[in-house]
């Protein structure tokens, strides 16, 4: 064999992970698979092949902060070994193993989805970033003064969950960033709705559909009589996208429509998704789009927001969904988290607990439910821990076939139960502890 392809280069050899072959000292091939093992030949990955491969671990341990700072002596050798191994020069190879911040845009790569979008408001890249993205609104309403609350303010009493989506309230969305709406869009909440028109006409605390309403007034009312405790209603967030199933994300995506640059091909595609669901859709090109989705079902409404915000439409010009979630969420809810709760807290009237034929009607929801304002907490607080008694016993529960139960399925098991909490002075110690320190 010839001398040359056993001679080793000027590096110690290394042998770990999967490139762990026990083989005699300085006797494996460089570019050959073999080596010398108790002093015969063996099958053996060659040297180059070891030292290539822990070349490229090189920028993880980067990330991971195990080759020093940045100029750092570890640095600076692994910057040379990587430039040399892979054929650059060591200026742009220290480049490439510097850790850089995660709010740091990469040069060539551009943003990521993460960073435009870090709540989620879009299932797909945002073309901005959601925070710079301006919504252009107008008071139509001026809310009833909002009133700050402790937890001890409601101990002893039950507290109810009011699910309920992100949406602002009181305003009219006259337009996004550069487009300028043709009709404004009334948005009429949300949690804030507690303060608004209706509220304050009417004495309305909630709104939702006729089956939904009955449903709480019925669990408000068996809860107060069997406890004979009042009960506050607790307004807990959904997901950025729960706003979907309202008027306000439709209307709005409709009226930026005529400023984006569709192809006949990207409406027919998507006017194929929409009538798989209604056989009567008009076409999104319709001149008539908006009043149709205004007046059509909410599952319609869903599910025109939500092919829109998928890859082919958002490739294909349609209005960024992200970014029209953002717009019609209220300003104060921008960063909230779903299930964080306590932004606006009601009681229900029990006596005459539903409005049969509200004067000041919501554009999504028919029913309304009467009762008043109580105020809401300073630090939103995770529903977890408000409704305590519910999570805690679902701390480590498994599945049927052994597996740890997963958030969802706590949070699916939350919303059939809708379980009441009682405000004893454990739950005022720890929600204010979280308010205080923003732990538990």
């Amino acid at each position: 064999m010839p001398e040359g392809l056993l001679q080793m280069r000027s590096r110690p050899l290394r042998q770990r992970g999967l490139f762990s072959v026990p083989v005699d000292e300085e006797t494996r091939s460089v570019l050959l698979p073999f080596a010398e093992r108790e002093g015969e030949f063996s099958f053996a990955l060659p040297q180059a092949a070891i030292e290539a491969y822990e070349s490229f671990t090189l920028p993880g341990q980067a990330a991971r902060g195990e080759l020093g700072a940045p100029g750092s002596p570890e640095m600076m050798e692994a910057a040379s070994r990587f430039g040399v191994d892979y054929g650059m020069l060591p200026a742009l190879a220290g480049g490439l193993l510097t850790p850089v911040s995660p709010n740091t845009l990469r040069m060539g790569r551009g943003p990521t989805k993460a960073e435009l979008d870090p709540l989620g408001y879009g299932k797909v890249k945002s073309p901005k970033k959601v925070s710079e993205s301006v919504a252009i609104t107008e008071e139509a309403t001026k809310l009833a003064p909002k009133k700050e609350i402790t937890i001890e303010d409601l101990q002893g009493s039950l507290l109810f969950p009011l699910m309920g989506d992100q949406s602002a309230t009181g305003l009219l969305l006259k337009g996004l960033d550069e487009v300028q709406f043709e009709r404004p869009v009334s948005l009429e909440g949300g949690p804030g709705f507690m303060r608004g028109e209706a509220a304050q006409k009417e004495s309305a605390v909630w709104a939702s559909g006729k089956g939904v309403i009955s449903d709480i007034k019925n669990r408000v009312q068996r809860a107060s009589e069997e406890t004979g405790l009042p009960v506050n209603m607790i307004y807990v967030a959904m997901g950025k996208d729960a706003i979907d199933f309202a008027t306000f994300p439709a209307e709005a995506l409709a009226e930026q429509i005529p400023f984006s640059k569709i192809t006949s091909k990207a409406a027919k595609d998507f006017d194929s998704e929409m009538k798989k669901v209604d056989k009567s859709w008009p076409g999104v090109m319709s001149e008539n789009i908006r009043d149709y989705l205004t007046s059509a079902s909410s599952d319609i409404r869903k599910k025109f927001v939500r092919t829109m915000d998928k890859a082919p439409a958002q490739n294909a010009g349609f209005p960024s969904v992200g970014l029209t979630r953002a717009a019609v969420t209220d300003a104060e809810l921008k960063d909230a988290l779903p299930g964080e709760s306590g932004f606006t807290i009601g009681k229900m009237n029990l006596d005459s607990p539903v409005i049969q034929d509200p004067s000041v009607p919501h554009s999504t929801y028919p029913a309304q439910l009467a009762g008043h304002y109580i105020g809401g907490l300073l630090t939103p607080v995770p529903k977890e821990m408000v409704f305590r008694d519910f999570y805690r016993p679902l701390e480590g529960a498994r599945t049927e076939s052994g597996k740890l139960q997963s958030p969802s399925m706590k949070d699916y098991t939350f919303r059939l139960n809708l379980p009441t909490q009682l405000v004893d002075q454990e739950l005022v110690d720890t929600i204010m502890k979280y308010s205080l320190l923003g732990k538990e």
